[in-house]
């Protein structure tokens, strides 16, 4: 009972993020018969991820009632973003999330 939950949980959180891409080509497609970009640009993408997902939580976790036992958790955290973002299409040269930890928490 419990692998078929989780199955199901892993399935459901990958459609989510197949979704999440297919509505960031869209969002392209869309930009570029408006603007003339033929894709949205990989560095704004990443800056999203990186403030608006990441960012916080890495900088100031006690800003939002976050806590970390050790560095492997914030590490953990970190690594987990990663793989988020080169599935939703952020190439490794714009992935903050691949640096080192010490550089991700600047």
């Amino acid at each position: 009972m419990k692998i078929c939950y989780k199955i199901k949980h892993i399935l459901r959180s990958w459609q989510s993020l197949k979704r999440t891409r297919r509505l960031h080509l869209m969002a392209s497609r869309a930009s570029f018969k408006s603007d003339g970009y033929k894709v949205i640009p990989q560095g704004l993408m990443a800056a999203t991820l990186c403030v608006g997902f990441m960012g916080l939580i890495v900088a100031k976790p006690h800003y939002l009632g976050v806590s970390y036992d050790n560095r492997e958790d914030r590490e953990g955290f970190v690594h987990f973003w990663a793989v988020i973002s080169s599935i939703l299409g952020i190439k490794d040269e714009f992935n903050m999330s691949l640096f080192s930890l010490d550089v991700t928490e600047m």
